[in-house]
Formats: structure tokens, C-alpha cells, sequence
């Protein structure tokens, strides 16, 4: 795919450094990919051929999107922005609210029903919260589950890059 994106933007494939997927392979759960080029011009130049391509459904699986890498204060200003998202969402226990590209929270015009997360898809790992002394001769106890947060900020190449993500399974 990360191929014939370049290929449709007419970028040989000898500018690409290296191509790769981010994070772990999970069931349901879809991987960005990280294409790396030699020359800094390159992902500026895909972006800017495939916004004026009127084929572009033709060159992206639907469901995908292609996006620069974001600096770090962006991507600080959409960290906090999904955040305040999530929040008012959870407030008014509704799916209204969304992150646009350019960082804003925007109102849906037909809200959806809030999905809660029940037991049984919470995940197995746990932290223990509270323990008894060791000198009682007992083991520690979770007392409380606690999911892990496993997700890392990917290290940042130095080479000029993009990213394709695919948004929504199909």
C-alpha cells in the first residue's frame, strides 16, 4: 500500500528510507504505517498530490487517512484536545463531541449513545494497589484492577516521514 501511494504521487520508490507499522499487533486494532524518505520534500509532496487528486478513494483503503508527522507541540495541542473530548463526552454521557485535524472539539450534529467498557473487555493485567507487610507471611492482593497503559511515544526518526493510519477496520 505505502508503495502505491508513493508511486500515485510520483515519488520513486528508491526516495523511500525505510517503511514500518507502529505499535503491537492486536485483534481489532489497526497499525499505523511510518514511511521514512530521503529527501525532506517528499511527504509535502504526497500530501499536496493526493489533496488535489480527484482518485484518491482509488490510492487510500476506504476508512485510511495520510498525515504528516506532527511536531511535538501539536502533538500536545491534540493530546489535550482529546482529552477535554473525552471528558465532555463522559459528562454528558453521550459520543458528541470529536477532534477535528486542526485540533478543535467539534459538536456532532446527531450524537451517539456513550459505549461503557464493561468486565469482561477490560483488560487482564493488573497492578496490585494494596498490600499487607511481608513479615505477616502473606502475598501481596489486588484489590483493585487496574488496566496498564502499554501505549509508548514512538521514537522520532530523523528522516522526513508520513504516516498512513487506518481509522476504521474493513
Amino acid at each position: 500500500m505505502a508503495l502505491k501511494i508513493c508511486t500515485s504521487a510520483s515519488i520513486p520508490p528508491d526516495a523511500i528510507e525505510k517503511i514500518f507499522r507502529h505499535g503491537i499487533r492486536k485483534p481489532g486494532r489497526s497499525r499505523p504505517i511510518k514511511i521514512c524518505f530521503k529527501d525532506k520534500n517528499a511527504p509535502a509532496q504526497i500530501l499536496s498530490v493526493l489533496r488535489r487528486n480527484l482518485t484518491f478513494a482509488q490510492v487510500l483503503p476506504r476508512g485510511s487517512r495520510i498525515r504528516r508527522d506532527l511536531t511535538p507541540r501539536e502533538l500536545e495541542l491534540e493530546y489535550n484536545a482529546r482529552k477535554e473530548c473525552y471528558e465532555r463526552n463522559k459528562k454528558e454521557n453521550l459520543n458528541a463531541y470529536y477532534v477535528d485535524d486542526h485540533f478543535h472539539i467539534v459538536r456532532k450534529k446527531t450524537p451517539s449513545p456513550w459505549k461503557t467498557i464493561t468486565t469482561s473487555e477490560m483488560p487482564t493485567t493488573t497492578i496490585p494497589t494494596e498490600t499487607t507487610p511481608i513479615s505477616s507471611g502473606t502475598i501481596p492482593t489486588a484489590t483493585e484492577a487496574l488496566p496498564l497503559n502499554d501505549n509508548r511515544a514512538p521514537k522520532q526518526s530523523r528522516a522526513p516521514h508520513a504516516s498512513i493510519r487506518r481509522t476504521k477496520n474493513h
